[in-house]
């Protein structure tokens, strides 16, 4: 099972249904957020916000997750 299936669930019964996307050229997404470890590749250039995974303030999924689900709230 892959980290987003596990943390997110899958299908319609999860709030990220339809709301995620999985691609190397980050600046071209649109959305509210971009989960990253490193800032290359466009996701500095993201127009939403970029949360950088494994950095101090999201060492993990569940930091993620839980700023995520509070932000949205």
């Amino acid at each position: 099972m892959s980290q987003v299936r596990k943390h997110f669930g899958t299908g319609s019964e999860s709030i990220f249904y339809k709301r995620v996307i999985i691609s190397h050229h980050k600046d071209l997404n649109k959305g509210n957020f971009l989960i990253d470890d490193r800032e290359n590749n466009g996701a500095r250039n993201f127009e939403g916000e970029l949360i950088l995974f494994g950095s101090q303030k999201f060492p993990d999924w569940e930091s993620v997750t839980n700023y995520i689900l509070k932000t949205i709230k």
